[in-house]
């Protein structure tokens, strides 16, 4: 493929930096759908990947704003999204609690039992403390 077509976005523009931040995303959704098909839904194509880049981008600036109390379910073996970019965005929002979910990929809540269960546990004594008054 010729350069020009890869970077242009929607309407037309080149994306600064393509090679250097999108192509990365581009080519790791390509490849996990290749080494696990069963996480493969529909083709990454270089316009979601841009939208997600995108939405990536204002998720990150958006949690610091982030008041309430958080709790960030985290999946250990996550080969989908970065850990690393989620322990960033659980530094900048100033009452998060993260849970790493050690043998979980992708979507926690699609897991086997024990560890759904583990989610859930989570996630209701987190909402108990609350309740009670034990803020994160």
């Amino acid at each position: 493929m010729k350069e020009s077509v890869i970077s242009k976005g929607p309407a037309g523009v080149v994306e600064p930096g393509f090679r250097k931040e999108i192509w990365p995303w581009f080519t790791s959704a390509r490849k996990c759908g290749e080494l696990r098909p069963e996480y493969q839904i529909g083709g990454a194509t270089v316009q979601s990947t841009l939208q997600l880049v995108r939405l990536s981008r204002a998720a990150m600036a958006a949690a610091a704003k982030i008041q309430a109390p958080t709790l960030l379910l985290q999946a250990g073996r996550d080969r989908m999204v970065r850990n690393d970019a989620q322990d960033r965005a659980v530094k900048s929002i100033r009452r998060c609690r993260k849970v790493i979910m050690a043998e979980a990929n992708h979507v926690i809540m699609q897991e086997v039992d024990p560890v759904r269960g583990q989610a859930l546990a989570a996630i209701r004594g987190f909402l108990q403390e609350q309740v009670n008054g034990r803020n994160v």
